[in-house]
């Protein structure tokens, strides 16, 4: 009987614990994969793929977004690449680094 109590005792930590930490865990992974998604498409130059993988507020707000999701992606698709061929790109001052 006390080895049962001790087994349903750890298993009951092990439970809690998890309960705790496992949506800081995805989170974290989810906001990683995110940030990759944009940085590498934005290095390899891919500016759409790169939009895709940035959040579009068109549900989780309570303001209705006032510019389609296209006309979204088209206006910073154009600033991204604005912005690079001004030489005023996402690497300027060595914040990354390119390749």
């Amino acid at each position: 009987m006390k080895k049962v109590i001790t087994i349903l005792f750890f298993v009951g930590i092990i439970g809690v614990l998890g309960y705790a930490y496992i949506p800081y865990i995805i989170a974290e992974n989810q906001s990683r994969n995110a940030a990759q998604g944009v940085l590498d498409n934005l290095i390899e130059q891919n500016y759409e793929k790169a939009f895709e993988s940035v959040y579009f507020y068109d549900k989780a707000s309570d303001l209705e977004p006032i510019i389609s999701y296209e006309d979204a992606k088209n206006k910073w698709v154009q600033r991204v690449k604005a912005l690079e061929e001004s030489g005023k790109s996402f690497w300027e001052n060595n914040i990354f680094e390119k390749g």
